[in-house]
């Protein structure tokens, strides 16, 4: 037989059961507002973010995450993520989920595909035991993020050019000559590799200049830039090294070798016309001196000795190499 309860006691129970079934109600309304907070937190931010458990199973998705899947929220829910992606992506993708579930550490990559550059991260979830319960992945598009960083750095690419190179004879200037040769005389030392160097002037400039006026004298220096430059090789650089003077470094080139690429200069230097006016063909001829790099050399006595041989040139007729 059950016994019967007190009016006591009934009341007792009667509080208690009150008691659980509002717990129970406030625990409800704590669920409903936390998948509400969720929820807002996932679409206040501008990345795709979806919230998925070891399987791939969609547990919350925001509307972005959904656009960019062309689904809506409610059609995602439940679904499995690696069977709306693109195959290839799915298993891209899994291999990485996997390895955040297996390692517990977060994870960020960068990927292309539908023609964008995006930025993924994942990371564990992890439950009051401290085990990964889900993960949450979020995917930004930073394609215009590094178009302008490539912008950027071609940019500063062109104004490094710009900064080391003299504008009429599109060679480098003279503040990167003494740089370049500093380096190619410690690179030949370190290696024990050959080095040469030119260094050319324009014979009798001062009184074509005076003759011709200055924009003739501005078109001879633009074409003994151009039979410089046509005369480099891949490794050879060429520099105005001051007012009608030039100087060309030339890496892993004995003095013999120097002279040859010299002379190819000079000759096509004596060739090049300076047209100024209708019939009016002028030509213009370049001294040079060679040297060669010596042990012990310092940048000063290398450089020393090629102008030695160019004033030798000079005064021995003009239009010539010498190397001595």
């Amino acid at each position: 037989m059950t016994a019967k309860l007190s009016y006591e006691e009934l009341e007792k129970r009667v509080t208690s059961l009150t008691r659980e079934v509002s717990t129970c109600r406030n625990l409800q309304r704590f669920l409903r507002q936390a998948e509400e907070t969720a929820r807002a937190l996932l679409n206040a931010t501008t990345d795709s973010a979806i919230l998925i458990d070891a399987k791939g199973k969609i547990l919350a998705i925001n509307e972005i995450a959904a656009k960019r899947l062309s689904r809506h929220n409610a059609d995602m829910m439940r679904k499995n993520l690696f069977d709306i992606l693109p195959a290839a992506l799915a298993e891209q993708r899994k291999s990485r989920i996997d390895q955040v579930f297996d390692t517990g550490d977060p994870l960020q990559f960068e990927d292309d595909h539908a023609g964008a550059t995006f930025l993924n991260s994942l990371y564990p979830v992890f439950d009051g035991q401290g085990k990964i319960q889900n993960l949450a992945y979020f995917s930004r598009d930073i394609t215009a993020q590094r178009q302008i960083e490539q912008e950027l750095r071609e940019s500063e690419k062109r104004y490094k050019e710009l900064s080391i190179t003299d504008d009429l004879t599109k060679l480098y200037n003279s503040r990167h000559f003494y740089t370049s040769l500093q380096l190619e005389m410690e690179r030949a030392s370190r290696y024990h590799r050959s080095l040469a160097l030119l260094m050319i002037d324009i014979d009798d400039f001062k009184r074509f200049n005076d003759t011709h006026g200055h924009q003739a004298g501005d078109k001879a220096l633009a074409k003994t830039g151009a039979a410089i430059r046509n005369a480099l090789r891949e490794a050879d650089s060429g520099y105005r090294y001051g007012g009608e003077e030039f100087a060309v470094i030339l890496p892993e080139t004995v003095g013999p070798g120097a002279v040859e690429l010299a002379e190819r200069i000079r000759k096509e230097l004596a060739v090049m016309p300076l047209s100024l006016k209708a019939k009016t063909r002028l030509f213009i001829t370049a001294s040079i001196g060679v040297s060669e790099l010596q042990a012990k050399d310092t940048l000063s006595e290398f450089i020393r000795r090629a102008d030695k041989n160019l004033y030798a040139a000079k005064t021995e007729g003009k239009n010539r190499v010498i190397f001595i």
